[in-house]
């Protein structure tokens, strides 16, 4: 009937699917967890799961923490599937990156292991939502992390070799507080400048941030790196607060309403005002 649905062991297990990427012969990855790992899929573009790759079709993840979930995934230009999302070590939550081959076995030329764990820039809630390849291969990871009062946007950048590049923000990770209540950064992308334009929640509302690309925020944006937006009245804490980068380097801002159910879409000019 046009769709696909995979039992991955048995009615009992708990899976879920959040990233979802389309490689050069239009094969399909869903990266997620079940079981407490990291877990991918690949489908042939027909949607018939390819038992060539991993074990029967699916790439499972579990090295160096106890139980954690792929959040989003990203294909690199020689076939090889980034990863990212969290993990548990030691009862706390730790952000987990990953690279598979092509055949889904770990690459062990990431971070020795083919798995990078770490908590720089924050001291809990560390969870990765997005992850991108960009152009030099380096690797830019976005999502939250507690910084006390309350959670903060979080981007870091990896180096093709799997460690923290050094060079961006401080020790290769930047955390804002966009509001003084909980802030969580969905995803991030790079506009015609350079710079690094993350979107998500901050407390009641949404926000935009943009950060050199060497991490530090660009205060000619919004109010000093920041901008507020205010999706309507009322509570309007979200999931899913996509941004998008236009040929003028306007940006598209996207996401779900919470206080009326609706899906809401804005765009913001280059200097990070609301578009009228």
């Amino acid at each position: 009937r046009g769709g696909v649905m995979t039992v991955i062991t048995s009615p009992s297990t708990t899976g879920v699917s959040r990233g979802l990427c389309v490689g050069p012969s239009d094969e399909i990855y869903l990266a997620g967890g079940a079981t407490g790992d990291f877990l991918v899929a690949r489908y042939n573009s027909n949607g018939i799961l390819d038992t060539t790759y991993g074990t029967a079709g699916f790439a499972s993840v579990t090295s160096g923490f106890t139980s954690g979930a792929a959040y989003s995934a990203a294909l690199q230009s020689d076939g090889k599937l980034v990863c990212a999302g969290f993990g548990y070590v030691s009862s706390a939550t730790n952000f987990v990156v990953c690279r598979l081959n092509s055949d889904g076995s770990l690459d062990t030329s990431f971070n020795s292991t083919g798995v990078l764990i770490f908590t720089t820039g924050g001291t809990s809630n560390r969870f990765l939502n997005d992850v991108q390849i960009l152009s030099d291969g380096s690797i830019l990871v976005t999502g939250r992390v507690y910084n006390s009062p309350a959670d903060d946007f979080f981007v870091a950048k990896i180096t093709s070799a799997g460690a923290l590049d050094t060079s961006f923000g401080s020790s290769g990770v930047k955390s804002v507080s966009t509001s003084s209540s909980h802030d969580v950064a969905h995803r991030s992308v790079i506009d015609p400048s350079g710079y690094i334009v993350t979107s998500g929640i901050a407390n009641q509302d949404w926000a935009v941030t943009r950060l050199s690309s060497s991490g530090s925020l660009d205060t000619t944006f919004g109010s000093s790196g920041i901008s507020a937006i205010d999706p309507g009245t009322g509570a309007n804490t979200g999931d899913g607060v996509y941004c998008g980068i236009q040929s003028t380097g306007k940006i598209i801002v996207a996401g779900y309403r919470n206080s009326s159910s609706s899906i809401y879409v804005t765009r913001l000019t280059t200097a990070g005002a609301v578009d009228t």
